[in-house]
């Protein structure tokens, strides 16, 4: 089971919740797992305080008191980023992102080639660079 968004209540213990936000940062970084959005909770309004509270990269912040909508929200958008981070480091996300890339490269190879390559020629000079470039010429 993986958690998606945790709240972190500083206000009466600071330095426990800190303990905690660095405990969690520890153990997803043991396991290699995408860590879960924290919501830090403060009654603490000084610039110093919510200081040290971002310091521990806090992915949303909720100030003293909060009516329970408030908080909802804030637990949807932590869940959503939790799960946006788990779908972009998906291998099935690494390979769009892969393909995209491919692409904008080719983009760039012919914007870049159109300057010094006559008109007649681009094409030709492209499907060189395409073939050089294939799995079969990469031994895959």
């Amino acid at each position: 089971m993986s958690v998606d968004c945790i709240l972190i209540d500083t206000t009466h213990d600071e330095s426990g919740g800190f303990c905690f936000v660095d405990a969690v940062r520890q153990a997803v970084k043991r396991k290699g797992s995408v860590p879960p959005a924290i919501i830090g909770m403060t009654g603490a309004t000084d610039l110093a305080a919510l200081k040290r509270l971002f310091a521990k990269h806090v992915d949303d912040l909720l100030l003293h008191p909060s009516d329970s909508d408030a908080v909802l929200e804030a637990f949807m958008r932590g869940a959503a980023l939790t799960r946006l981070r788990r779908e972009l480091l998906s291998s099935r996300a690494i390979q769009r992102l892969s393909h995209i890339n491919l692409r904008m490269q080719e983009m760039d190879l012919h914007e870049g080639l159109r300057p010094v390559v006559p008109k007649k020629n681009l094409s030709q000079v492209l499907r060189a660079f395409e073939d050089r470039a294939s799995p079969s010429c990469l031994g895959m």
